[in-house]
């Protein structure tokens, strides 16, 4: 991987986020050239300052619904990684001409724009929740994946799919953390819900192989085990040694009670490699079929459930990457 990247030249937009910041500091760390883009001001300033000190990165704002306000400062990249997105599920329903600017419609002038400039690959990072979507969120996702992965030009297009983010800003692991520090009531809402979780670690392994070996028009998906959210905050409740009453209430409108990462429709398509699954109906000519049970595992209500140690384990993986940054 440290080859792969050594000496390109990156681009990664949303480079403020969570798994931006994380991303930055692993390939820079394999000697590449870093342009970060991100629309929050307090971000881009805090990056610079952080990596002040070394030459091959800079960070600029910009936003992706304007692609003129990152043509200016972008000349020729390698690689660019697409990490922008609304989301959280009820900002998306609440806001859905943003969301769907930001989650899909940017990605076209972005994508022509990429291409133009000579870009070799660009991945696309998108959710679980694009899988048979049930909300704006997943909606705007999915038509997101079809853009990538229809898209006619030189460059390679791949899509990501992430479970839940363990420690990533306004997920479980961070609302945990604040009921906990106020003391106040954790509000679960339906109580048999369940979900994919991955640690940072584990999500930037995934978007790093993506680069590294997706052809174009793929979607990659990582082997992840599920939990209940009930289950997930008793480990945490364990990990952080305190706790606080639990009140069980009805989903919200357009939240599912289980996640799913492959539909039934891409099952034919899948190829399965160590840690995860490629859906590439190119690439599933050249590899042996796999089993249909095996669709189980890519439903959070079906597929191999997490102990309570190895949550636990994730949330301290989690937070130790969180203090690297």
């Amino acid at each position: 991987m440290v080859k792969f990247f050594r000496g390109s030249k990156i681009l990664i937009l949303g480079a403020g986020s969570f798994i931006g910041s994380n991303l930055i500091r692993q390939v820079l760390d394999m000697g590449a050239r870093v342009i970060g883009i991100d629309i929050a001001e307090d971000r881009v300033f805090w990056l610079n300052q952080h990596y002040k000190e070394n030459d091959n990165f800079d960070c600029y704002i910009g936003d992706v619904a304007n692609i003129d306000s990152i043509k200016h400062v972008v000349t020729d990249v390698d690689y660019c990684f697409y990490l922008a997105a609304f989301k959280h599920v009820g900002l998306n329903e609440a806001n859905p001409i943003n969301a769907i600017n930001v989650n899909a419609l940017s990605i076209v002038s972005t994508m022509r724009f990429c291409d133009e400039i000579g870009v070799k690959k660009f991945i696309y990072a998108s959710s679980d929740k694009a899988v048979n979507p049930t909300n704006g969120m997943g909606a705007t996702k999915l038509l997101g994946e079809k853009i990538v992965c229809t898209f006619n030009g030189t460059m390679q297009a791949s899509v990501v799919r992430f479970g839940n983010v363990i420690n990533s800003p306004g997920a479980l692991l961070e609302i945990i953390k604040g009921k906990l520090s106020a003391n106040q009531e954790f509000h679960l809402r339906g109580e048999e819900t369940s979900r994919f979780f991955m640690t940072p670690n584990e999500t930037i392994r995934l978007i790093l192989a993506a680069m590294k070996i997706g052809s174009g028009r793929d979607i990659f998906v990582m082997k992840m085990k599920s939990a209940k959210i009930i289950d997930f905050v008793n480990a945490a409740f364990s990990f952080f040694e305190a706790k606080v009453p639990i009140k069980i209430s009805q989903l919200d409108t357009g939240e599912k009670p289980f996640e799913e990462t492959v539909s039934a429709a891409e099952f034919p398509a899948v190829v399965e490699f160590d840690d995860f699954f490629v859906i590439d109906e190119q690439r599933r000519s050249m590899h042996k079929s796999i089993k249909p049970e095996i669709l189980d595992n890519t439903n959070s209500l079906k597929s191999p459930s997490l102990t309570i140690l190895e949550i636990k384990e994730m949330i301290e993986d989690s937070l130790n990457s969180a203090e690297k940054d």
